[in-house]
């Protein structure tokens, strides 16, 4: 009995052991376990690493023949053009604002035969245009300053204003040109500035007065540049004066027939040259804010 007694505080000690021991190889695994999945496995950097993506496209509209002055109950063409930078896409998005109560979108139709087009209003009063490309042509879609589509607009009223493409760096929900890989390269739109006035024939010599104002208008005597021949390119300068200080605006066009040139402006007024004949020109007139 007596060795019995003896014996018993012994157990717990060595049960207290075992456990001890337990316990420290479920540590011991436990932390083994730990450190080994804690490691990560060897690779490439390469095949970890983002492509960075070349944000250089862009957007941007002109109307056909480059004028900018509108006429009220007019029509005229607005061209739609895009650059890639080298890059290949899949397809584009362009999201159009303007003025809702001064322009009318007629029509729109593709310049590019491997895209599919598709244009249509939003709630917002905004124009979505979208080209995709076909699944069965084998062209590379790559634009470099490339016209993607003709759109036809009503001048309904007089108004301000022009036609803009939205672009937010990074929305979804915008204008975009998308490549293969489904990102986004858009990186810079150009919006189309249009202003809405009148249309005036004036001969050479004479002097115009703009209605409501002191700017008086002279148009020099027409002269074509040489060695070109007559019809190749014409020069045209207009006197505009008002009252106190005079400026000439030099406009070279394309032809005796009438190819409009770049607005310029002077006095708070943007001039454009339309028609051209021997003794006159055909100048359009609109007042901006300066």
């Amino acid at each position: 009995m007596n060795a019995m007694t003896q014996n018993n505080p012994g157990r717990p000690k060595l049960m207290s052991l075992l456990v001890v021991a337990v316990l420290a190889a479920l540590a011991i695994g436990f932390f083994l376990f730990w450190k080994q999945q804690g490691k990560k496995p060897a690779s490439n950097p390469k095949s970890t690493e983002k492509t960075q993506v070349n944000r250089n496209g862009e957007l941007y509209l002109e109307t056909e023949l480059g004028s900018t002055i509108l006429m009220p109950n007019n029509q005229f063409k607005v061209i739609l053009y895009g650059s890639t930078g080298g890059q290949e896409i899949g397809g584009y998005d362009a999201v159009l604002n303007f003025d809702n109560d001064s322009l009318h979108f007629v029509s729109g139709e593709s310049l590019l035969p491997a895209l599919q087009f598709f244009s249509q209003a939003r709630d917002d009063g905004s124009l979505s245009l979208t080209g995709v490309k076909e699944l069965q042509s084998e062209q590379n879609v790559i634009l470099d300053k490339t016209p993607l589509a003709e759109l036809v607009f009503d001048v309904v009223l007089p108004g301000s204003g022009g036609i803009d493409l939205l672009f937010h760096a990074g929305d979804t929900d915008d204008s975009n040109l998308i490549i293969l890989t489904t990102e986004d390269i858009l990186g810079e739109v150009g919006n189309l500035e249009l202003l809405f006035g009148n249309e005036v024939k004036i001969t050479s010599g004479e002097v115009y007065s703009i209605p409501g104002g002191n700017i008086q208008v002279t148009v020099e005597p027409v002269a074509t540049l040489p060695p070109v021949c007559n019809d190749c390119q014409t020069k045209v300068i207009i006197n505009v004066n008002n009252g106190t200080e005079s400026k000439d605006l030099e406009f070279i066009l394309g032809g005796i027939a009438g190819f409009t040139g770049d607005a310029k402006r002077a006095h708070g007024y943007a001039f454009e040259v339309g028609a051209i004949e021997r003794n006159s020109v055909t100048l359009r007139i609109a007042s901006y804010e300066k």
